[in-house]
């Protein structure tokens, strides 16, 4: 990489790992610092959608020449499971509890992959550790599921988003020191 590349004028140019890592890092010092803001935020948007989602499925419906009953029901239903996640926060808690434990089973799992893949880069224990992070809060959070509190999902999404933007600080520093 060209030295004009590296800096503008006479400052360096951030890195993109270090940027987006920094970001991660506020996020989830914020979704630490609000779980309760963060999970109902997570809730809300997911309501949301399935109301807008179910009203989306009932126009087409209603203008479209085949009005089946299949057609109706989901968008009934996505109306419905929308509206009963505004009401019932609780138990859209724990749903999403159950999704939370998939994407960070599913983070960790392809933090390993990353990891395994990048074996001969000297910094691929980075998402090796990223992963086995992931690994345990996804264990832990299915394990206390029904004993915690529900809105332990917004500080375990905390804790990943921080970990996650360590990790690209990280990677991003040691990338520069190569590029160098």
């Amino acid at each position: 990489m060209s030295e004009e590349a590296r800096t503008l004028g006479e400052r360096p140019v951030v890195h993109t790992h270090e940027l987006f890592g920094i970001v991660l890092i506020i996020l989830g010092i914020v979704a630490m610092t609000f779980p309760k803001f963060t999970t109902n935020l997570i809730l809300g948007a997911i309501a949301i959608i399935l109301i807008l989602a179910g009203a989306v499925f009932a126009l087409l419906t209603y203008r479209s020449k085949e009005r089946t009953i299949g057609a109706w029901l989901k968008a009934a239903l996505l109306i419905i499971f929308g509206i009963l996640i505004f009401a019932h926060p609780y138990a859209g808690a724990i749903g999403l509890t159950l999704i939370v434990f998939l994407l960070l089973l599913g983070a960790s799992l392809i933090s390993f992959y990353w990891a395994y893949s990048s074996r001969e880069n000297p910094s691929w224990w980075f998402m090796a550790v990223s992963g086995t992070i992931s690994l345990v809060l996804a264990v832990l959070l299915i394990w206390g599921i029904f004993r915690s509190n529900p809105w332990i999902v917004g500080i375990y999404i905390g804790i990943n988003l921080f970990v996650d933007g360590l990790m690209l600080l990280l990677m991003g520093r040691y990338l520069k020191k190569v590029e160098k």
